[in-house]
């Protein structure tokens, strides 16, 4: 039986006015690094994202309830700064894949769930989401999918909004939050209009670490984010049926002070949340990596993964929203190279290195800077950061970026 969310983690969504999407495309540049602008280059709504045929079968057919998270925004924010609620995407829901070759979504406050579309996946993980847009014309959203694990993203580039899609199996009984765990994510911001325009303000992103007592309290919290800051962690997480985790936490430390609220699902070793209540000043996904005391086995990091990224352009009034793209990051015992299609090919490499608890270091080769991330117990699922603000935001257009992956397997 297709199961729902509670009402505590789950918000109505909201509606969003649909805007030409505006392709901001990833270009790599003289040192130091920047990202510029490719122009007004609109989307048709008709399919423009490669995939199957809709006349296709599934090469793998699921029967799974999935949580799904997703973050997004306006390629381009339409006032420049500061941003406003309808510059952002988020959701949450229940997604079922079918074992008919069909999906469908599940939201609170809706009494019916989507109309059933068609998703492709092939046996190496590949995944294709299809989007019925009328009789003739489909989206179709690229991502991958771990079937061991049950953990998958995908993300898309249409409909005037770039959004990133990722989530984890629905469990039965509470998940257990007790731990330590590596916390990751980003954040769009609602400043204040007499607030300073600055990088911080536009859109951040952070790695960091909780230590969760037996009742859910934080005993132990810090994060830095790309505004330089080190932020302390307070608050409590709950567990409740189904695998669904609420966090309220309290931020103290350079711009990210104040009150989070965090909805979303956890499995044993994985979590993915998503703060929704624009009131709050902020929105974006919390990814929980639970902590390896026995260490990682760096043999097992080494070959292919299929990353998913959502980046954040936070250079205010000039130069400010979001892009989204998919490709390859390939690790040998030294090197690492990501080579992403968005929709040119732009290629990232360096050296890697790893802690004692699971947590990863990407040392970019051409700019000197770091990618910190972890990876799962299993060593099936890597989440990374990008928080570096280059120029600190006054020049070029910076960026900060968030990143899932998941191993790529083969028959």
């Amino acid at each position: 039986m297709v199961t729902h969310f509670s009402r505590q983690q789950l918000f109505r969504q909201r509606e969003a006015r649909v805007h030409t999407t505006i392709a901001l495309s990833f270009a790599l540049m003289p040192h130091p690094r920047t990202i510029v602008l490719l122009g007004l280059l609109g989307l048709a709504a008709a399919c423009q994202e490669g995939g199957n045929s809709s006349n296709a079968s599934s090469e793998v057919k699921l029967d799974i309830d999935h949580f799904m998270a997703a973050f997004g925004g306006k390629a381009q924010f339409d006032e420049g700064f500061p941003l406003e609620e309808n510059d952002t995407y988020t959701d949450l829901a229940t997604l079922h894949f079918k074992d008919t070759g069909k999906y469908q979504l599940w939201r609170i406050g809706q009494k019916d769930p989507t109309p059933p579309n068609p998703y492709f996946l092939e046996k190496d993980g590949d995944l294709t989401i299809i989007v019925s847009q009328d009789k003739r014309s489909s989206l179709r959203w690229p991502g991958y999918y771990d079937r061991t694990g049950n953990t998958y993203f995908f993300v898309s580039r249409t409909q005037g909004f770039l959004r990133a899609f990722f989530g984890v199996r629905q469990m039965t009984g509470i998940p257990d939050v007790a731990g330590s765990w590596h916390v990751l994510g980003e954040t769009l911001v609602f400043a204040a209009t007499t607030a300073k325009p600055t990088h911080d303000r536009v859109g951040r992103a952070f790695k960091g670490t909780l230590t969760v007592d037996a009742t859910g309290k934080i005993t132990a919290g810090l994060w830095k984010d790309s505004s330089g800051s080190s932020v302390l962690v307070t608050g409590t997480l709950k567990g409740s049926t189904l695998g669904n985790v609420d966090a309220a936490l309290e931020l103290k430390g350079g711009p990210a002070t104040g009150a989070r609220s965090f909805s979303g699902g956890l499995t044993k070793n994985l979590g993915v949340l998503m703060d929704r209540v624009a009131t709050d000043g902020n929105v974006g996904p919390l990814v929980m990596v639970r902590q390896n005391p026995d260490g990682i086995d760096k043999k097992k990091v080494v070959g292919e993964w299929h990353m998913g990224l959502h980046a954040i352009f936070n250079r205010p009034v000039i130069a400010s929203g979001v892009n989204t793209a998919e490709g390859i990051l390939t690790f040998t015992d030294t090197t690492w190279k990501f080579v992403l299609n968005n929709p040119i090919d732009t290629t990232f490499e360096g050296t890697w290195s790893i802690g004692s608890t699971g947590d990863l270091t990407l040392r970019e080769k051409e700019f000197n800077q770091d990618w910190v991330g972890a990876i799962d117990l299993d060593h099936k699922t890597l989440v990374l950061v990008d928080r570096t603000t280059e120029g600190g935001g006054t020049s070029g257009t910076p960026w900060v970026g968030f990143f899932f992956g998941l191993k790529r397997t083969s028959e």
